[in-house]
């Protein structure tokens, strides 16, 4: 990930007379390194903190001298660094900070409040199946030639497709689709970007956190899970009725609620992990496969979602990091996933407290069971043996749990592991879907045409 580095100057909020200049950078870690004190060469015991500091900086990656000063805002910081030279009076002090907000200065933490946020995730302008760029050439050959002759110059119209709109009960969610124009050479080139971008506005202000937690996570986790890959934030702006820039207040042709604040997080990649466009046969489905009822889809996403907030946490680390290396975390992860799953949406109690058994819970067994009984005609397909797959799950999840050597035998490795945990996810990947309102058949038609679902149908099949 590239750093971006901005110079300038630093001050509190109370104390905007004393600036001290520092240099901030963006990068892996988020640090700003002070030349000098913010609270005015005053020694204290402590390590300092501050909820905000204000910044008028210029980012010095970019190559012009025509770059104007920026304004940022930095939340919750901490000196993690702190060099006394005693016989000068000077301070060294670095810091770390959880958000930068660029383009905006907030005197305290009661003015971060938002109501409005644009997000760009990886994955969404395929997911949204964008049309393709056609081009057509109607102008006639004299024409061109009398263009060519009155050095008169042409023009681009891009008709994009409608807004996808969702209204759920704590605000709307909007799909736009948008272009980036990045003027190369002013004669004779331009790069023309169509992307998506998600709209998210809550029905009342809220800050960052709340924002991230409530809206930004689950719809990556929905992306995620729709097209079957790991979605990553891409960039973030946010809208905001309070602060001040002084810049924009005097250009005074815009409002400056109007202008969207970048927001800067650790979690936000820059460099994506995968730079390959992903193809539909990759999905599990396509926003336009939802779009007429994408109103009750995101509905009902977001409500299991606030239900199983840590059973989707703990789910959505898998598909976040898919690598072989890790088969034995990500097998107990999906188990514990299952577990907590059925405890949450089924019944949560046996009929009779079974002998040896401290409380009257279904064992991991038996919910799994009670699961793959309800998704009968989706697991079928890809089961041998029923309860050959549940002892195998339960056997493993205890072995990997406990470390007793008198059962590794017992316990799945390598490739077993690997199919024992793909036919765990699908069997995840269906309650999910039944929690978005598809019965079984649908379930089937989603699933017949995923490549991994129909390989194990194909290992099930083969002759022992």
């Amino acid at each position: 990930m590239d750093d971006s580095i901005y110079e300038g100057y630093w001050w509190l909020p109370d104390n905007e007379e004393h600036k001290v200049s520092g240099k901030l950078i963006l990068g892996e870690k988020f640090t700003l390194h002070l030349e000098g004190n913010l609270a005015n060469n005053k020694i204290t015991e402590s390590v300092p903190t501050h909820k905000i500091i204000l910044g008028t900086v210029k980012n010095i990656c970019l190559r012009s001298n025509y770059i104007q000063p920026q304004f940022i805002t930095l939340n919750n910081c901490r000196c993690f660094n702190l060099t006394r030279h005693n016989k000068i009076k000077f301070n060294e002090e670095k810091y770390l900070f959880d958000i930068a907000f660029i383009e905006r200065h907030f005197n305290n933490e009661e003015e971060l409040k938002f109501y409005k946020f644009k997000v760009e995730y990886t994955n969404l302008t395929e997911w949204i199946e964008i049309p393709w760029l056609r081009y057509c050439d109607s102008i006639s050959e004299s024409q061109r030639r009398c263009q060519s002759i009155n050095k008169q110059s042409y023009s681009l119209n891009v008709n994009l497709p409608d807004n996808i709109i969702a209204n759920i009960d704590r605000g709307k969610i909007l799909i736009e689709h948008l272009y980036k124009r990045e003027i190369t050479n002013i004669e004779t080139e331009l790069n023309l970007k169509l992307l998506g971008r998600i709209e998210i506005e809550p029905q009342e202000e809220i800050s960052i956190e709340e924002s991230l937690s409530n809206f930004i996570s689950p719809l990556r986790d929905f992306l995620t899970f729709a097209t079957n890959k790991p979605s990553d934030i891409i960039t973030i702006y946010a809208y905001s009725k309070f602060g001040r820039n002084e810049v924009i207040e005097k250009d005074n042709h815009i409002p400056l609620e109007n202008y969207g604040i970048k927001v800067e997080l650790p979690l936000i990649k820059s460099d994506y992990r995968s730079k390959k466009p992903l193809a539909k046969s990759e999905m599990l489905f396509t926003c336009k496969e939802i779009k007429e009822n994408f109103s009750l889809i995101m509905q009902k996403w977001f409500n299991f979602y606030y239900k199983n907030r840590v059973i989707c946490n703990l789910y959505f680390v898998v598909k976040d990091n898919l690598s072989p290396f890790y088969s034995e975390s990500q097998f107990l992860n999906l188990a514990q996933v299952i577990e907590s799953y059925h405890r949450n949406n089924f019944n949560n109690q046996v009929l009779k407290q079974k002998k040896h058994n401290k409380s009257n819970e279904p064992t991991l067994a038996e919910r799994i069971r009670e699961l793959v009984d309800f998704h009968q005609k989706t697991m079928n397909n890809i089961l041998k043996d029923k309860e050959q797959f549940i002892t195998d799950v339960r056997n493993t999840r205890n072995y990997l749990t406990h470390y007793d050597q008198k059962k590794k035998n017992k316990s799945a490795e390598g490739k077993k592991l690997f199919r024992l945990k793909q036919r765990l996810d699908f069997l995840l990947r269906a309650c999910f879907f039944h929690e978005l309102g598809c019965d079984s058949d649908e379930i089937m038609e989603i699933f017949s045409h995923d490549r991994e679902y129909q390989y194990l149908k194909y290992l099930t099949n083969l002759k022992e």
